[in-house]
C-alpha cells in the first residue's frame, strides 16, 4: 500500500526508523544463553505458560554458537541480499538483564564490536529484572551515542488476567521500568502486548493501550495469543477450550488499539508468529507482514489512522469504565 511517509496509517518500525535516523535497521536476533527468574526457580520454575522461546527468538536456531557467530552468521546473510545494511543485535530469548552487570556489559560489547555497521541493541527484559546497575549500563550505551531499544513484557495492565498465566509481575513493576528508563540518557521501550487473553474484553485491551500511549513508551508490539505446543497454556487449553481470536476480532482490535496510539510511537508488530510445527491453535496465525496489510486496509475503509483516538492527556476514567466519546 502507498502511504505517505511523513503521514502514514501506521508509523511501522522501519518508517520509525527513516524518520528518526534518516536510514533503516535491521535486528539480528541472538540468544546470549540467559536464563529467566520466572524459569530457574527465583520466581517459578515453568515461565510465562504462554512462552516458549523456539517458537518466537530465531536466535534459539543458532544456541550453542558465541554471540558474535550468531551475528556474523546473520549479518553476511542480509548483506548479500541487501549491502549496505546497518543493524541492531536484538539480544531476544529469556530475560537478557538477568545477570551481574559485568556479564552483561561483556556480551552486550561483544555483539556490538562484530562490526562497524552495527549502531546499537535491542535487549528484551522483564521490568522485575532492572537493577539500578542495568539501567545505568543501557544508558551508558545511548550516551556513547548507540542506538538502544529495551523491550519489556507487559501483555495487559490488569493484572487479574494474569493470575493463572504466570508473568509474576504487575503494571507498577512496568511503569517504575518505564520511567526509570526515560531518565537520564532516554532509552527507546517497546512494550509487548496480547489480545485475547482469557477474560479479557475490549475494554481491558483499550486501556491497556491507552495507558501505555501515556508512558514514556516509544513503541509496541502487539501479539494475539496463540497456544504453542508443549507449553502450559497447551495443557490448559485442552482442558478448558478457551475462547482465541478470530482473525476479523484480532485485526478490528488491533485496527482500535492503533487509532489511540501517539502519532510518535513506533508499531514494531501486529501479531504473534510460531512456526507450525509448533502451533495448536488458532489455525489462522499468519505473517505479521499480511496482518499489517489487513489492519491498514481497516483504517482505509474507517478513513482513520494512528492517533485518531489517542488521548492527548492521558486516560482520564478509571479502569473498568469505557470511555463516553467510544
Amino acid at each position: 500500500m502507498n502511504v505517505a511517509e511523513d503521514k502514514p496509517l501506521i508509523l511501522t518500525l522501519g518508517r520509525w526508523f527513516r524518520r528518526n535516523l534518516g536510514y533503516p535497521l535491521r535486528k539480528l536476533s541472538v540468544d546470549a544463553g540467559f536464563t529467566c527468574p520466572n524459569r530457574d526457580g527465583t520466581l517459578s520454575s515453568g515461565g510465562c505458560t504462554f512462552c516458549d522461546n523456539r517458537s518466537f527468538a530465531v536466535g534459539t536456531r543458532l544456541a550453542g554458537l558465541s554471540i558474535t557467530e550468531q551475528v556474523s552468521r546473520q549479518r553476511e546473510q542480509i548483506l548479500q541480499r541487501h549491502p549496505g545494511t546497518r543493524f541492531l543485535v536484538y539480544f531476544q530469548a529469556n530475560t537478557n538483564t538477568y545477570a551481574p552487570v559485568e556479564v552483561l556489559r561483556a556480551r552486550y560489547d561483544q555483539a556490538l564490536t562484530v562490526a562497524g555497521d552495527i549502531d546499537g541493541l535491542a535487549v528484551g527484559t522483564r521490568p522485575d529484572c532492572l537493577d539500578d546497575a542495568a539501567v545505568e549500563l543501557l544508558q551508558s550505551y545511548a550516551g556513547a551515542g548507540r542506538h538502544v531499544w529495551v523491550e519489556l513484557g507487559l501483555q495487559s495492565i490488569h493484572d487479574h488476567l494474569h493470575a493463572d498465566l504466570n508473568r509474576a509481575y504487575g503494571v507498577q513493576a512496568f511503569d517504575d521500568a518505564v520511567h526509570r528508563l526515560a531518565a537520564g540518557h532516554p532509552l527507546h521501550v517497546c512494550a509487548h502486548l496480547i489480545f485475547g487473553l482469557p477474560g479479557e474484553s475490549w475494554r481491558h485491551m483499550m486501556e491497556t493501550v491507552e495507558h501505555v500511549a501515556a508512558l514514556p513508551v516509544a513503541g509496541v508490539k502487539f501479539h494475539h495469543l496463540h497456544v504453542v505446543r508443549g507449553t502450559p497454556l497447551e495443557a490448559r487449553y485442552r482442558r478448558e477450550r478457551f475462547p482465541l481470536p478470530a482473525i476479523d476480532a484480532y485485526s478490528g482490535w488491533v485496527a482500535d488499539a492503533i487509532q489511540r496510539l501517539r502519532l510518535d510511537m513506533a508499531v514494531q508488530r501486529v501479531c504473534g508468529e510460531a512456526p507450525a510445527e509448533m502451533l495448536v491453535e488458532p489455525s489462522w496465525s499468519c505473517a505479521s507482514r499480511r496482518m499489517l496489510g489487513i489492519i491498514e486496509r481497516r483504517l482505509v475503509q474507517r478513513g482513520t489512522r494512528q492517533g485518531t483516538d489517542w488521548l492527548p492527556h492521558g486516560p482520564v476514567h478509571p479502569h473498568g469504565q469505557r470511555p463516553a466519546s467510544l
